[in-house]
């Protein structure tokens, strides 16, 4: 993580302390040609206020900037992943639909042909019948 940011706003604190500290010193008051005065003070204060407003402002507008454009790439590749599914399941679709007219032909040969195994198992039971009929011996 880069402290540099920290640091320089670090030293700008120090700076500012210092450059108050000698405004306000007892040998700056001393001199005739220092005569600042508390509103003066306060404008010094109030301007440095603004200035750091400013930046941290700028540094906001960058930092959503930057989110924006992130989200932005982010929103676009969920939007291609979804158009490839979206495609994928109407593929689906369409193939269970072209197939539905298929099942519903095989279930109805189905149909037929268990009644037809039905009528063919009754036959030959009948001529299985017929058959022992045929082969009984009356003996007498």
């Amino acid at each position: 993580m880069d402290t540099t940011p920290k640091k320089c706003q670090a030293n700008k604190i120090e700076q500012d302390t210092k450059a108050l500290e000698a405004v306000a010193s007892p040998t700056c008051l001393s001199r005739p040609d220092v005569t600042e005065t508390a509103a003066d003070k306060q404008q010094v204060i109030l301007k440095e206020l603004q200035l750091n407003k400013q930046e941290l402002l700028e540094k906001i507008d960058k930092k959503a900037t930057e989110t924006q454009t992130e989200l932005r790439s982010a929103i676009e590749k969920l939007n291609k992943r979804l158009y490839k599914v979206e495609s994928h399941t109407s593929e689906l679709e369409n193939g269970v639909t072209a197939n539905s007219g298929f099942i519903t032909a095989v279930e109805s040969d189905m149909f037929s042909m268990k009644k037809e195994l039905t009528s063919l198992k009754a036959q030959c039971e009948d001529l299985k019948a017929r058959s022992w009929r045929c082969n009984v011996r009356i003996m007498g």
